[in-house]
């Protein structure tokens, strides 16, 4: 009913976007502006033995091996304690910052991968602090699995009033599940727990969910079903722990969230580090009189670009190819810096069947999961690459394309409502690349240019 892989690799294959360089934007939507950095995503394993140079970023889009299904076990109450704990020291004095010719970077893991950050210009070392510090706080509000976050807290609930962060982010996936006719759907947390992809540390244990359970997960699916309200402080229950009025205040209106079945639960992770990288992008467009330059920001399968580098070289992106290992690429874009002092900021973000998988009776069955069926999409894809200012667009669109199959993807950029490019790799390792891509991409793989 849907492609298995047998488990004749060693270690789970992840996503990989390798970067050869920097970036920079396109009018209306797209652009181009590359360097000579690279950044890929590769295994826990290969991780650990990875170091930074200026030439090379390593990232890996793996989920970290702790994490694990405790939503149900626990309390609104224990929330709220753990929302009054003392202020904790700023997630940034964790971290280690290295300095060199005028830029800093930092690697570290936040939001179950591995992040990497490089930032080019004056006052570069407390940028990089503050992007540390802006991940950490986004975590706590977009996490599904840490249980002082926003989302958790909302899963546990059902009902619960809410920042505009989460607000937005929930917003935009709605939209933009609509607009797909619904093969991007963050409310596929159910599906994602019964396959047990919230587990993926290497003593996990899987088995195939009977069809009645992935129907009964299926019945909790529609982000229709997600409201989105405007209600009097005292009709939310977290409206007072939380701090959003002061005690006693019952009549200020609040927006919030409210599911509207029982037993739903909603999973940011296709669009919250996309998410992440657009509030990056607004930090540094807010501190660019400071001496900014550029800026390259990997959070796993999404990478941020921001303005160039102090020598005017090109930024490139790589995309993995599927076939070896996290440092080979099928297809490579490289990006002319265009816009001078402007940090406008272009978003990469991939998607592929390779990324993460469970292994259930020696098969591997990748985490892309169909919200029609329940199951590990059937797809003639490979991977979706798009590429948008617009990171949460960027982020969502890539796993929705590789839902939707080569075909339809191909009619949805063509006549579909938004506006950016993308590359496709079919399941021959065959290429499909928007023609806003032509002058820039580059590869010895069979490729075809798709016009409107």
């Amino acid at each position: 009913m849907f492609r298995k892989y047998r488990s004749v690799l060693s270690v789970i294959a992840v996503l990989t976007v390798s970067m050869l360089c920097s970036c920079g934007k396109k009018e209306n939507g797209t652009d181009q502006n590359n360097t000579r950095n690279t950044v890929h995503i590769t295994t826990q394993t290969e991780v650990a033995a990875s170091t930074t140079t200026e030439s090379d970023i390593t990232t890996s889009d793996t989920v970290s091996s702790d994490t694990g299904t405790t939503t149900e076990q626990t309390t609104t109450e224990e929330i709220t304690s753990e929302n009054t704990e003392e202020a904790k020291p700023p997630f940034s004095d964790s971290i280690d910052v290295f300095t060199e010719d005028g830029s800093a970077s930092a690697q570290f893991f936040a939001l179950d991968t591995l992040i990497s950050i490089k930032v080019y210009g004056e006052n570069s070392e407390t940028v990089v602090k503050d992007i540390a510090d802006l991940i950490d706080h986004m975590d706590g509000i977009l996490s599904t699995e840490r249980t002082d976050s926003e989302l958790y807290r909302l899963n546990t609930t059902g009902k619960a009033a809410c920042s505009d962060d989460l607000l937005n982010t929930i917003t935009k996936a709605k939209q933009i599940s609509t607009d797909t006719n619904g093969t991007f759907d963050v409310t596929v947390y159910p599906l994602v727990k019964l396959w047990g992809f919230t587990d993926l540390s290497e003593d996990a244990e899987h088995s195939m969910p009977s069809e009645e359970d992935i129907k009964s997960a299926l019945a909790l699916l529609g982000s229709e079903d997600i409201n989105i309200k405007e209600l009097p402080a005292g009709e939310w229950p977290n409206a007072y722990s939380d701090g959003y009025v002061s005690a006693g205040d019952t009549s200020t209106q609040l927006f919030g969230i409210e599911y509207a079945k029982d037993g739903m639960a909603v999973d940011l992770s296709a669009i919250g580090k996309g998410y992440i990288g657009d509030k990056i992008s607004e930090l540094l467009l807010s501190r660019k009189d400071e001496g900014l330059t550029g800026a390259v920001i990997s959070l796993g399968g999404s990478v941020c670009l921001v303005g160039s580098k102090p020598d005017g070289s090109k930024w490139g992106v790589g995309i993995r190819d599927p076939r070896g290992s996290a440092d080979q690429t099928i297809a490579v874009l490289s990006f002319e810096a265009q816009y001078g002092d402007d940090l406008s900021p272009i978003s990469i973000s991939t998607a592929g069947t390779y990324e993460r998988y469970v292994e259930i009776d020696n098969y591997f069955y990748h985490h892309i999961l169909d919200p029609k069926t329940g199951y590990p999409t059937e797809t003639d894809l490979l991977s979706a690459t798009v590429l948008t200012e617009d990171g949460a667009l960027a982020d969502a669109l890539s796993t929705a394309l590789v839902v939707m199959g080569c075909d339809k993807a191909i009619e949805f950029w063509r006549n579909g409502p938004y506006d950016f490019e993308m590359v496709l790799t079919g399941d021959d390792y065959s290429l499909y690349v928007t023609e806003g891509l032509k002058d820039i991409y580059s590869s010895s793989e069979q490729t075809e240019f798709i016009s409107r």
